[in-house]
């Protein structure tokens, strides 16, 4: 059977056999497409390996560059905007991760709140530069609320 595309998202059950699969179905042609391509997936007391491991796998081996359509690309804000038919100052990008989800708002101009929940520490928030850069900064979940009638109306 021909396979027309491979979609490589975070997979527990990653090895050898579904590595060698992909690799195989790109090699012939089909379509690679990543769903993102974060390296860790914060879990309490550390990080497990994220899509992005899995990804680099298949794309080191294939020798193919994949189509990312999850962040930090911002092609998934870009299509709720054009959906919602509204424009990027009314939205709000919140997540936990400055490497995927504060460039994913920035390349999709909208503003982002980054809650220090997960992959970013309190810490490294203060240094970020750039797109990582968030519009604000929530401690927690709890803050997001406030933070948005505050900040955003």
């Amino acid at each position: 059977a021909t396979v027309d595309a491979v979609i490589v998202g975070l997979d527990q059950q990653f090895d050898y056999r579904r590595l060698a699969a992909a690799v195989d179905a790109v090699r012939a042609g089909a379509f690679f497409v990543a769903t993102n391509a974060d390296a860790r997936y914060p879990v309490p007391g550390g990080f497990l390996p994220g899509a992005g491991a899995m990804v680099a796998a298949v794309a080191a081996s294939s020798g193919t560059t994949p189509v990312i359509i999850g962040k930090p690309q911002p092609a998934m804000f870009e299509a709720i905007l054009q959906q919602s038919g509204t424009g990027p100052e009314t939205g709000v990008v919140i997540g936990d991760n400055a490497d995927a989800d504060m460039p994913a708002a920035a390349r999709a101009n909208l503003a982002s709140v980054l809650v220090l929940t997960g992959v970013t520490s309190a810490d490294e928030a203060r240094d970020l530069r750039d797109e990582r850069r968030p519009t604000a900064i929530a401690a927690d979940p709890s803050e997001v609320w406030s933070l948005l009638r505050s900040r955003f109306r």
